[in-house]
């Protein structure tokens, strides 16, 4: 009997002792995995890091420190996903800052007075070093702000733009030619050129491209070489005659990028060139233009050193002794210490929508307009509110020319998935251009069409109003603001200067709208 005790106690010690050492064994390689991780995480490599602590937590779920590092990697990765709350539920006990991080996702799912509470909690807690009190306060105002836009909606509708245009990945920056027949936009769906995916596990940036007929959009199609390469290329604005092509290129090492434009010749776009006007810098990332109807002011969002804080809207102009002039910021009007980023110039000229972080704000990116006075003075930039606006970021506006119709991006929850390309309608719209679209052909019997450049003046101040240009089929379109006279100056080479008048004043005619121009051949 003693003999069998004295096995038992042995095999128990046995197996006791392996048991031990097998968790030695595993707290050693937990501990390695840890330190690795946090090395990562302690320089922002998140998404370095977002692997081990992956490792980690299938190991040990219950672990604070795992669960609110994982869920910081998860929020910063995958851009606030909701699977971030368990783990920040789970360690708010031991790391308050998981109740600011709770606050802005209770937030995204329009659960606002909970938000509220989260940031008061922290804010409860004590200052901790890498949040402030500002920056916690700057988030509740946004809950506050957006249950109040919520409650008072505007006047406009908003629609998930379909047709296959948006997939579960993301599609943002859309861009209209002037017949509005096409539709560029970027997106990173699968598919891309080079089938690549960045640090943050999504595709690369490519362009692509899906054109209306019959009322119906088409499947869009990559537009391939030579816009896209292997890394990012993005759309970034087109002309308003529609035969040039900005666009956006990362740097070689992925931490910068600049504008570069593509010009249409006869249905193909040329190899992408870097911007001649001063826009691109050497410190900065320079993401978004707007081009003027003028053709002679560029606005554009830099982060270069020198702003208010984050990206600006800046604009540059075409000087006098042809040469572009130095890069001017927009001043504090518009810009905020936070981001302001996506300019677009309605075509009126004086109309400016932007995103912004900052302003009195009820998302991620808010759109927002702001007029321009006679004196070059910016208004206080105006929330376009609920429903253009969201709780998500609302980006990269465009409007049509009679201000009515607006195509933007936003992630939404509603949409596909990702950034999505929305389509809304304002019902009140401030602006009121009239559109005067025709031809400029030949005087000859074949009335071939004439690639021309027209500009136009206001016949009263003799002031430069815009410059259009047909395209290959001598179509143009131009957006003029109703109760004024303008002289008309159609030029092309190998042919006489054409000039006429059109009087906004007078009631226009059908023909005034639709007009076709004959021009004469030099003998």
């Amino acid at each position: 009997m003693r003999n069998i005790k004295t096995i038992l106690l042995i095999v128990t010690f046995l197996i006791c002792n392996q048991t031990y050492s097998q968790l030695i064994g595993k707290n050693k390689v937990f501990n390695k995995k840890l330190e690795a991780a946090n090395i990562q995480f302690s320089d922002n490599n998140y998404h370095l890091a977002l692997p081990f602590y992956n490792e980690l937590h299938a190991i040990d779920s219950l672990n604070s420190e795992v669960c609110y590092k994982l869920g910081v990697c998860l929020f910063v990765v995958r851009r606030q996903t909701l699977d971030c709350v368990p783990l920040f539920e789970q360690s708010k006990n031991d790391y308050s800052e998981s109740y600011f991080y709770l606050g802005q996702l209770y937030h995204k799912i329009g659960k606002f007075n909970k938000a509220l509470e989260c940031y008061q909690e922290f804010k409860n807690s004590g200052e901790k070093p890498d949040i402030s009190i500002d920056e916690v306060d700057y988030y509740m105002q946004k809950s506050f702000i957006a249950k109040e836009m919520i409650l008072t909606k505007t006047n406009a509708t908003v629609t998930n733009f379909n047709n296959g245009i948006n997939t579960p990945y993301a599609e943002y920056v859309p861009l209209l030619n002037p017949e509005e027949t096409k539709l560029y936009f970027t997106s990173r769906r699968k598919g891309s050129t080079g089938e690549m995916l960045d640090p943050y596990y999504e595709y690369y940036e490519d362009i692509y491209v899906s054109e209306k007929i019959d009322k119906v959009w088409n499947n869009p199609e990559n537009i391939g070489a030579p816009l896209n390469t292997e890394t990012h290329d993005a759309c970034v604005a087109l002309s308003k005659d529609g035969q040039q092509l900005y666009i956006y290129r990362t740097s070689k090492d992925l931490a910068s990028g600049h504008i570069y434009v593509s010009q249409n010749n006869e249905g193909k776009w040329s190899e992408p060139k870097l911007l001649e006007a001063n826009i691109n810098s050497e410190n900065g990332a320079e993401t978004s233009i707007s081009i003027a109807p003028d053709q002679v002011t560029i606005y554009f969002s830099s982060n270069r050193p020198g702003g208010y804080g984050g990206k600006d809207v800046y604009r540059v102009t075409w000087m006098p002794d042809s040469t572009w002039s130095k890069s001017m910021n927009l001043g504090p009007v518009i810009n905020s210490p936070y981001d302001e980023d996506a300019p677009f110039i309605h075509p009126d000229g004086i109309t400016l929508y932007f995103s912004s972080k900052g302003h009195k704000n009820m998302g991620g990116f808010d759109i927002f307009r702001s007029v321009r006075d006679e004196n070059n003075n910016w208004s206080s930039p105006e929330n376009l509110g609920f429903p253009i606006n969201s709780i998500a970021d609302d980006i990269y506006l465009i409007s049509t020319f009679d201000g009515r119709q607006i195509y933007f991006s936003s992630n939404r929850d509603e949409g596909k998935g990702n950034m999505d390309i929305y389509k809304g309608e304002i019902l009140d719209p401030q602006t009121s251009q009239i559109i005067l679209k025709g031809t400029v052909t030949t005087n000859d019997p074949e009335f071939m069409p004439v690639k021309s450049t027209i500009t136009i003046i206001d016949f009263e101040s003799k002031e430069l109003q815009g410059i259009y240009r047909t395209n290959k089929n001598g179509k143009y379109i131009l957006v003029l603001l109703p109760r004024k006279k303008y002289k008309v100056l159609i030029e092309a080479d190998g042919y006489y200067p054409y000039s006429t008048e059109i009087d906004m004043t007078a009631k226009l005619s059908l023909e005034d709208l639709f007009k076709s121009i004959s021009m004469k051949k030099v003998n």
